[in-house]
């Protein structure tokens, strides 16, 4: 998504006396400098950058007044139809088209969560993972901001925004595996659990953090400090995402005749009878034969 020259020049004119009149704390300046920027046409990434960090300026100072004139940069009924279009192109494939219709939301709310996603979304399609990441990373941060009280803005964000945000995360985690950076990529699984607790998605991912970690899968030699977060993530994972008995995948009831028992180490149920079987815990990264 590139700018016209001559939208780029009226954009950063735009954004300029923006600065400006912050600093001057000239805030109905400064909201209808915002305005002006808004209104040079779809924003690239790195543009919605700035314009999203001075709207953050502008609210924190303004509060609820300047919240009420800026809202419109966040969304409109009228995007939603447009939005919608690009989502059935996008499931077409017809990432082009499905681009231009998000680029035609952006042009009305440049700072709109579900727009932006999309985009990222789009790009995160294409294999353009830099432009993705840039993308990406606006939505937890527009959404956690105005989420906070002091913006003047309702504190719940909605279903949508939480799912946007959750997905970001784990999108910009597997870029993060995808490039080698393993501790990144778990930091940004918490983020997304922090959010919403999709422990399926999370599980698949953990897993090729640990295969990036412990390429051979012996993990006697697993280092004591840098992997021990992931080491635990793992783990728990595993006992989150682990519906039934992970042996005969039944249901586990402590009230049948085949007591429920846990892993001593990672806190894996099974049936006792199906432990015994086995040996030892189910889990592969576990291995342990105690339980409790």
């Amino acid at each position: 998504m590139k700018l016209e020259p001559r939208l780029h020049f009226g954009l950063r004119r735009a954004l300029d006396r923006t600065k400006e009149a912050l600093g001057r704390r000239d805030l109905d300046e400064a909201c209808r400098a915002l305005l002006t920027a808004a209104g040079c046409g779809p924003l690239a990434a790195r543009p919605t950058r700035m314009l999203w960090w001075l709207v953050a300026r502008c609210l924190r100072r303004g509060g609820a007044v300047a919240t009420a004139r800026l809202e419109p940069l966040f969304g409109t009924d009228e995007i939603e139809e447009r939005i919608l279009a690009g989502n059935d192109r996008r499931s077409r494939r017809l990432h082009d088209l499905a681009l231009e219709c998000y680029q035609e939301a952006l042009q009305q709310s440049p700072l709109c969560p579900e727009a932006i996603y999309r985009v990222g979304l789009t790009h995160f399609d294409l294999g353009d993972w830099t432009d993705a990441q840039l993308w990406l990373r606006l939505v937890p941060e527009i959404v956690g901001f105005r989420a906070r009280p002091d913006t003047g803005v309702d504190g719940d964000p909605g279903g949508i925004a939480v799912r946007c945000v959750a997905d970001s995360w784990f999108r910009l985690a597997r870029i993060a595996l995808a490039r080698g950076h393993v501790r990144r990529s778990v930091r940004l699984i918490l983020d997304a659990l922090s959010v919403k607790p999709d422990f399926t998605a999370a599980l698949e991912l953990v897993k090729r953090a640990v295969s990036l970690a412990v390429p051979d899968g012996d993990r006697r030699d697993w280092p004591t400090g840098p992997w021990n977060e992931l080491d635990r993530l793992h783990l728990e994972l595993i006992s989150s995402a682990t519906p039934g008995c992970p042996i005969c995948r039944a249901g586990l009831d402590p009230l049948e005749s085949d007591p429920v028992v846990r892993c001593l180490r990672c806190d894996t149920p099974h049936h006792a009878s199906c432990f015994s079987y086995n040996g030892r815990c189910s889990a592969y990264p576990c291995r342990s034969e105690t339980t409790r």
